[in-house]
């Protein structure tokens, strides 16, 4: 019996860069925000950042964490538009982190699982197919 791979039940974050802004050149970093839950449809979870200014390493850090930084470039604007949405997304995942906390935790032992097991097999594999050209 083989597991499958664990799904990931908890706020992730993605960001790809583009134009976003409709008639220009200018290229941004969009920051979207997964949200798997029913109580987020007045959240807004996409955000642009300036590419200059985008030094954000969504891959390591929390979504919180993302927020945070999304919220400390929109404050270093002299006005911006998307600061109250991005502070409604910080209290959000602030009121969730402790929960959301878990739930990485809890996916991190079972993503292990997994992959300890996949590579089991793949070494029963690669010893069944190198004793059947042995023999």
């Amino acid at each position: 019996m083989t597991i499958q791979e664990p799904k990931k039940n908890f706020v992730t974050v993605t960001c790809q860069q583009g134009r976003y802004t409709l008639g220009s050149s200018e290229e941004s970093a969009r920051y979207y925000f997964v949200i798997g839950r029913d109580d987020t449809k007045d959240l807004w979870k996409s955000f642009l950042v300036d590419i200059e200014k985008d030094c954000i390493n969504h891959r390591d850090q929390t979504p919180l964490e993302v927020a945070y930084e999304i919220k400390e470039i929109y404050d270093g604007y002299w006005i911006h538009s998307g600061v109250g949405d991005i502070q409604k997304m910080i209290d959000y995942l602030e009121s969730i982190e402790e929960e959301e906390e878990k739930i990485r935790e809890d996916y991190e032992l079972e993503y292990a699982k997994y992959k300890v097991e996949y590579w089991v097999n793949q070494v029963k594999e690669l010893e069944f197919a190198k004793n059947k050209v042995a023999n």
